[in-house]
């Protein structure tokens, strides 16, 4: 662990039961593994602990319904999420409330509920500090695509851009992969804006913010580019 190799980390706490180290260097790990689509390693780590040493964990909580989220287990996950915002709420840690309803929001959305997840993320920005660009880029980016099938593409677009802006200004707090994520996003919503442009230009800067590196953000990143080359007959 000290020398940063966190994943040999895990596995040796693990052998030792030492479920309390396991979580601390869990939760450094996971956001990086869930970017890389390990979801299956992440799982493997999550059912090893004690569920009294994750809620121990707001943060760890919040991981953990993102992976459920991800497998597709919605309803396992809003209750993680539930917990990380009663969590992060008794402990007066607005940011953590912020990204624990903006998640909330996500699966509203996902579920058709455009309204609940409008109201979920605009509650997510109002807990979100101005100095938390972090958790306003991720609220912005989810209030951008409720807003834009609600009611307005051309609003739903300039929170988008609202969105990318807090993501230039979060520097090295927010990750590349996140970074890519966010703006192909916003190549998404300007696409369905009908501005094919646009979305090209917000492909290729997620796809250079990632260089040689193969994902899952790569590849939603060439997808989504490869729709307005079919557009255009290329």
């Amino acid at each position: 662990e000290s020398q940063g190799n966190l994943e040999a980390a895990l596995e040796y706490y693990h052998a030792a039961n030492d479920y309390q180290a396991m979580a601390r260097v869990l939760t450094e790990v996971a956001p990086d593994l869930m970017e890389r689509g390990r979801l299956m390693s992440l799982q493997r780590y999550f059912r090893v602990l004690p569920d009294a040493v994750i809620s121990e964990r707001p943060l760890l909580l919040l991981y953990k319904g993102d992976l459920l989220r991800r497998m597709g287990q919605s309803g396992e996950a809003i209750i993680c999420y539930e917990g990380s915002r009663l969590a992060f709420e008794a402990a007066k840690d607005h940011a953590g409330v912020s990204r624990s309803l903006t998640a909330l929001g996500e699966i509203a959305r996902s579920q058709g509920d455009y309204l609940r997840a409008q109201t979920l993320v605009s509650q997510a920005l109002e807990y979100a500090s101005k100095e938390d660009h972090v958790g306003r880029a991720y609220a912005l980016m989810a209030l951008a695509k409720c807003v834009g099938f609600l009611s307005d593409m051309d609003q739903g677009r300039s929170l988008a851009e609202q969105a990318v802006a807090e993501v230039r200004q979060a520097g090295r707090q927010i990750s590349p992969l996140t970074r890519a994520d966010l703006l192909r996003s916003l190549g998404q919503i300007c696409w369905w804006q009908g501005d094919p442009q646009a979305c090209a230009h917000y492909c290729r800067e997620a796809l250079q913010t990632l260089g040689d590196d193969l994902s899952m953000t790569t590849a939603r990143a060439n997808l989504t580019l490869s729709i307005p080359h079919l557009f255009w007959g290329d």
